[in-house]
């Protein structure tokens, strides 16, 4: 699938987001781990998690669609992010954009007790993208949890430990759901 962005757009983007110079898509950066970390980085720090459409409006509803988030996000220029839907689903076509082999999936999570993650995982109500390097190597990039989420890509390796905000550690996990197991 194509990117819905123009390459007029992602200048808008990349300036918006204030990405340096030699992550431009103008001086053709190689795709890999440094590019993309820089572009996670900057998207984090530049466009928030919030979900102010849903409580402020007069219809408490929200878009997915490429041109009214792009609109939203950078050409409003009024601060807005979105929810991890609409985070994602943006920051995806800059990828593809960009020329990275990127796909969406759908991520269960645990709730938060006393602001660590326990108790069981609950339904599919969270998105992130994959991304595939021309290495092959395989990476998560998680731009719309808030919080304390991933503030780099991450390896898609089960149990690498990756260092975060603070003395806070996270890692990916691939294992069966034990309350989903017969």
């Amino acid at each position: 699938m194509a990117s819905a962005y123009s390459p007029a757009q992602i200048e808008q983007y990349e300036e918006h987001v204030s990405l340096p110079l030699r992550f431009k898509n103008a001086s053709n950066p190689p795709l890999g781990t440094a590019y993309l970390t820089a572009l996670h980085i900057h998207q984090i720090s530049s466009v928030p998690y919030e979900n102010l459409l849903l409580h402020y409006s007069t219809h408490h509803t929200v878009s997915l669609h490429p041109q009214t988030l792009f609109q939203k996000i950078v050409t409003d220029k009024r601060g807005r992010g979105g929810y991890c839907m609409e985070n994602s689903i943006f920051f995806n076509h800059v990828l593809r954009a960009l020329g990275f082999t990127v796909y969406t999936a759908g991520v269960r999570i645990r709730p938060r007790v006393g602001g660590v993650p326990g108790g069981d995982y609950i339904g599919w109500v969270h998105i992130v993208n994959i991304v595939t390097l021309p290495s092959g190597e395989k990476w998560m990039l998680d731009v719309g949890f808030g919080g304390d989420g991933a503030t780099k890509p991450l390896p898609l390796i089960s149990e690498h430990v990756t260092q975060n905000l603070g003395t806070q550690e996270i890692r990916l996990l691939h294992s069966a759901i034990p309350q989903q197991v017969d």
